[in-house]
């Protein structure tokens, strides 16, 4: 978890209705988020995007953070959680492993950051040193 998610959770938690325990709720606390359903249904409403699916979100993350240049693709691989195959599982969870997840968060947060705010993804990736100067072949 990044420095600037753990502050959005404590920022969640201290505003959170007063009595219960959860901060991600769509019951204003009573029972933990569970179902994306209504959320992603509302989403589809909004933006008029029908046939958006919960992993298209997971697969704009991978190929975003696979752009930044010191991210190698079994660090972004790591950050969705995708399973590692054999003796990998045992030996790729260093300490070093964890720092690298951390770092390619932080540099997805910044960016992510940028586009938010009105700036676009070109613009965002040339004003971060640490991506990618090769776009392998996409021109957005």
């Amino acid at each position: 978890m990044t420095k600037h998610m753990a502050e959005i959770l404590q920022w969640m938690f201290t505003r959170r209705h007063p009595g219960y325990q959860h901060v991600l709720t769509a019951s204003n606390g009573k029972r933990p988020l569970s179902d994306f359903g209504a959320a992603i249904d509302r989403m589809r409403e909004t933006t008029g995007v029908k046939d958006w699916v919960l992993h298209d979100m997971r697969r704009v993350v991978l190929v975003r953070i696979s752009d930044f240049k010191d991210v190698v693709s079994e660090t972004a691989e790591a950050i969705l959680a995708h399973a590692k195959k054999g003796m990998e599982r045992v030996y790729n969870e260093s300490t070093e492993f964890v720092y690298k997840k951390r770092a390619a968060l932080e540099l997805w947060h910044a960016c992510l950051f940028d586009v938010l705010n009105g700036k676009s993804w070109k613009a965002t990736l040339r004003d971060h040193s640490q991506i990618k100067t090769e776009k392998k072949g996409r021109t957005d």
